[in-house]
């Protein structure tokens, strides 16, 4: 990807745009290219004979923060920016590219971020974008601890649900511990999916019971959840319970 945009970038839009060689950002950007390209060649060829000083490794991992802003920034984004009418005006490559779905000119990207309601919303905002012809692409990034995405094996943030709502369940057993008699509940996030309160559930070996939506249960009659509890009060003198924010569980001894 690296040396196809370096290479699109300087055939198609350098090379053949007189109007941005002169430039500052003409300049700018090989500046930018050639000293990175020369610390970090410098530093291959050193390490493959194993012999690299010290403060070429130092210019490898810390010259490009330098570096690398400075040609992308003032450097190829703002010479393609500047380029862009000049390529609208001259109407160059509208032949390459006319079989493909977006101006070379003017198309746009709209990254959304977020759980399953921002999803929804994403395949929304598709519909009406095909509905009125426009060149827009939509990208729907999944993001939710609750993990409640078809499709997708594991969300942004769900990890961290879990690790936190076991440091929950581990303070709720030491309260339950502590009296006689004792329940603690957890209760986690997950409205419709039980999926943090599952594999807390699973981490943990103090929790005497889990309930999620996907499961259906009754509170009253033989091997309801009352008699669960009532049970485990006897044999264990305490409990620990959790469930997804869908419910909320009352227990009295």
């Amino acid at each position: 990807m690296q040396w196809g945009g370096r290479t699109h970038f300087l055939l198609a839009i350098v090379t053949k745009l007189d109007e941005v060689q002169k430039l500052p950002s003409v300049f700018i950007t090989f500046f930018a290219w050639s000293i990175s390209e020369v610390i970090r060649y410098s530093h291959y060829a050193f390490s493959c004979i194993g012999n690299c000083p010290y403060w070429i490794t130092y210019l490898r991992y810390t010259a490009f923060i330098v570096l690398y802003p400075l040609g992308v920034g003032p450097g190829e984004i703002w010479i393609m920016y500047r380029a862009l009418p000049i390529v609208k005006k001259k109407n160059l490559y509208s032949e390459t590219f006319s079989g493909l779905p977006f101006s070379y000119y003017n198309f746009l990207k709209v990254y959304i971020i977020g759980g399953d309601g921002t999803q929804r919303g994403a395949s929304r905002i598709f519909e009406e974008v095909r509905r009125r012809g426009l060149k827009v692409a939509v990208v729907g990034i999944p993001k939710t601890i609750d993990n409640d995405i078809p499709v997708i094996d594991k969300s942004f943030g769900f990890d961290t649900a879990v690790e936190e709502a076991q440091r929950a369940i581990n303070a709720t057993h030491v309260e339950a511990e502590s009296i006689e008699n004792g329940i603690g509940v957890v209760k986690l996030m997950g409205r419709y999916s039980g999926f943090i309160s599952m594999y807390a559930t699973l981490a943990s070996r103090d929790v005497d019971c889990c309930l999620i939506p996907e499961s259906p249960f009754y509170l009253e009659g033989p091997g309801g959840l009352l008699e669960f509890v009532e049970r485990r009060l006897k044999e264990n003198g305490h409990m620990v319970g959790g469930s997804s924010d869908r419910y909320t569980l009352f227990c009295h001894r």
